[in-house]
């Protein structure tokens, strides 16, 4: 039906529509930074510096630095073990280190040969990563002094292999895209940086726990080993006001339905049930019927081109409504999100996607459920007489908002709501 305009609200005009990526993957600090950066990360920092992890692997390597080719550098703070990942060609061979933040222990390392048939990780022809950021402060009209680096990354996922170099300088984050091969600067930007970029080594806590954490909680409220559960579903939806995950396993003669806060990994509702035939045929690795969810995984990995460490599962599940049974896989890895639809039987990729992954609020913004409180008074409705209520972040050069969307009765609502102040920047109400 043809929806009739009835009253639109613009609270901020002029906004730029240059679409500014905020969430930072991996972290790593230089030893060089500007003054007031590094009196801020000295009083905040008690572990070595990634330029210092870099050193010691190297040095156990028994390279020098002008003779190694360093393709990966950042720090993964949400393990177990916070540390920091090394990864650099020299003599025709491949290292590979992790060293731990504290005490600059080494816990990995890993020594594999190029000039084996095997082609090696990094062609070689590709920039180094070296010079990618001296390309990329050259572009920003930068010096290395000034700089402070918080991420510097080889990104293959896509078609075109290209560095990720971000740094702050000043008050202000530079984010720039290189082509690997040809160091040319493909996409460049500068935004005011936010007190968790001028903090940094701090890779940005992401703003859910993950799929496999969600499953692991399930686990335990149910009080069964992974060794005996056989999962039909585990997905992300953040269709409602909190997002949650959904998980269903199987294990016995039992169905068991979990929902669990994305955020705090609260359980939030808990359901267990004799399982019926369809449960209890669903694909496991000895089901002959279907591949199993861990494979039609590894598929849709192997067509997005993406290494499962890199990956973060957002939803994988078994969907047989329609004519052709097939899995739902969606992760996402690095700026992007990948949808893969895969046949359950034979396997094959169906339908794939690949889309930038939207921004993420941080600590300095009001939450998404906070947005459509303020929304829902305005429209002075409450949350159980609206329905399909969704809540989407955007953040554009100069501001950051919330998209918050519903209907009630027959009317649909659209309001954008800033992510910093709660203003409400416009509202839209439409007949449906």
């Amino acid at each position: 039906m043809k929806k009739t305009k009835l009253f639109k609200l613009i609270g901020i005009a002029g906004i730029s529509l240059v679409i500014a990526s905020s969430s930072v993957a991996t972290v790593f600090a230089a030893t060089a930074t500007s003054k007031a950066v590094s009196a801020s990360y000295a009083q905040q920092q008690s572990q070595i510096t990634l330029s210092q992890a870099t050193d010691i692997a190297l040095k156990d390597a028994g390279v020098k630095k002008s003779d190694a080719k360093i393709t990966e550098a950042k720090a993964e703070k949400y393990d177990r073990t916070p540390h920091y990942e090394i990864e650099f060609i020299a003599n025709a061979k491949e290292y590979e280190y992790e060293i731990a933040m504290s005490n600059g222990k080494i816990l990995k390392k890993e020594v594999e040969n190029t000039s084996s048939s095997k082609p090696s990780a990094y062609a070689s022809n590709y920039i180094s990563l070296d010079e990618a950021k001296e390309i990329a402060l050259k572009e920003a009209k930068v010096s290395s002094e000034n700089a402070k680096f918080i991420k510097a990354e080889l990104d293959k996922d896509g078609r075109t292999a290209h560095y990720d170099i971000e740094f702050v300088s000043g008050k202000y984050k530079y984010e720039v895209e290189i082509n690997a091969k040809t160091g040319k600067v493909t996409d460049y930007e500068r935004e005011r940086a936010d007190k968790e970029d001028l903090s940094a080594p701090s890779e940005g806590k992401s703003e859910y726990i993950s799929l496999d954490e969600a499953k692991k909680i399930a686990l335990k409220r149910a009080k069964v080993s992974s060794e005996n559960a056989k999962f039909i579903k585990a997905e992300l939806d953040k269709d409602g006001r909190t997002a949650h995950y959904d998980i269903e396993f199987v294990s016995g003669k039992y169905k068991y339905e979990v929902e669990i806060n994305a955020k705090t990994g609260k359980v939030t509702d808990y359901e267990r049930e004799r399982a019926d035939k369809e449960d209890l045929s669903a694909p496991s690795e000895g089901n002959s019927e279907y591949i199993s969810l861990d494979e039609a995984k590894k598929i849709a990995l192997k067509r997005a081109r993406v290494n499962e460490s890199k990956a973060t599962f957002t939803k994988a599940e078994l969907d047989k409504d329609g004519r052709t049974a097939h899995y739902e896989i969606e992760f996402t890895a690095g700026k992007y999100k990948y949808e893969v639809e895969v046949n359950a039987k034979t396997g094959k990729v169906t339908d794939y996607e690949r889309d930038r992954k939207p921004a993420q609020p941080s600590s300095k913004h009001i939450s998404a459920q906070k947005a459509a409180d303020i929304a829902l008074s305005h429209a002075k409705l409450d949350s159980a007489s609206v329905r399909d209520l969704k809540t989407d972040f955007n953040k554009r050069l100069f501001v950051s908002f919330y998209e918050v969307e519903f209907e009630s009765g027959n009317y649909e609502y659209e309001y954008k709501i800033n992510a910093k102040t709660g203003k409400i920047i416009s509202v839209d109400k439409s007949w449906d």
